[in-house]
């Protein structure tokens, strides 16, 4: 059974976690889109603290994703993610199974 997650996160400018830590289960496919619309920059990091300014940046439109390829998996670790001002907006779509 895949379970799918589709929501809007807001972000702002202190860690916040996007996607959880998975334990027992996968993730088949995770997509992040900076869905901000005043110019707003989103630093992503995957099992870390987001840093702004460091790891995956996601200017306004810009998208991210990762997803199963033969037998490359995408991580289950914890996602998080801090934003260039006090709020930006993070679209978040996940396949965990």
């Amino acid at each position: 059974m895949v379970n799918i997650r589709n929501t809007s996160v807001t972000i702002g400018t202190a860690n916040t976690q996007v996607s959880p830590a998975l334990y027992g289960n996968k993730r088949k496919v995770i997509i992040l889109r900076n869905t901000s619309l005043l110019g707003e920059v989103i630093s992503i990091s995957i099992g870390s603290e987001a840093i702004a300014g460091q790891g995956v940046r996601l200017s306004p439109n810009d998208s991210f994703s990762l997803s199963m390829d033969g037998a490359y998996l995408p991580p289950v670790e914890q996602i998080n993610a801090i934003a260039s001002a006090v709020t930006a907006t993070l679209s978040v779509y996940e396949e965990i199974q």
